[in-house]
């Protein structure tokens, strides 16, 4: 189901999630997806778009316990935007950090327990949700 052309940001250091998982998933729903792989990219994007719901993967490194994802979701909130988030990570730690930070988390996915099904359903709900 086309769902116009809803704009997503989608914040993640992998390039296989990045492209592979999430932008063609998002795509395929008929979002606008815009990519960043760094915390400074996605402030950038931040800056200059407008989205409807972003994903966000916690660790934007590969140093264990980084949580730029996190200074992403602070900085969207401290410029006083609402959208939901979908928040991603390859660990249980990094999904603790986030529940600490609840104000705008809509879901919370594992990487290693990814299910694209599960991820369409979060996706769905998240701007249905954002829509009313």
């Amino acid at each position: 189901m086309a769902r116009g052309q809803l704009q997503v940001l989608v914040v993640e250091d992998q390039q296989l999630w990045r492209e592979q998982f999430f932008c063609e998933s998002l795509q395929d729903l008929g979002f606008k997806v815009l990519l960043a792989s760094t915390k400074d990219e996605a402030l950038e994007l931040v800056d200059k778009h407008t989205f409807d719901l972003a994903v966000i993967d916690i660790n934007l490194t590969d140093v264990p316990g980084n949580t730029d994802g996190l200074d992403v979701t602070n900085y969207i909130e401290r410029k006083g935007i609402t959208l939901p988030i979908i928040f991603v990570s390859g660990s249980e730690e990094g999904l603790r950090s986030v529940r600490e930070n609840q104000d705008l988390v809509f879901a919370e996915i594992r990487k290693d327990a990814f299910n694209l099904d599960e991820f369409i359903l979060q996706v769905k709900m998240a701007t249905d949700c954002a829509a009313n």
